[in-house]
């Protein structure tokens, strides 16, 4: 977003390609509406419990780590 914003909102149009408006995809741009805009977070819109769980269990290690034949 910082260095190349077109590309980013390209990217990310390309994969939340139910949302069709340039405004809405990034943040910074609701900043004048909404000024809690500029300090949301990540977390803040997604729910990770998921993936913490399947960390905490080791099954995302699981998948990197190198078989010795």
């Amino acid at each position: 977003m910082k260095t190349d914003r077109e590309l980013a909102l390209k990217v990310l149009g390309k994969y939340l390609g139910q949302i069709k408006e340039r405004d809405v995809l990034a943040l910074d741009l609701l900043v004048d509406e909404n000024p809690k805009a500029k300090v949301a977070k990540p977390e803040d819109f997604v729910d990770n419990r998921f993936i913490k769980e399947l960390d905490d269990s080791g099954y995302i290690d699981s998948l990197y780590k190198t078989k010795l034949r």
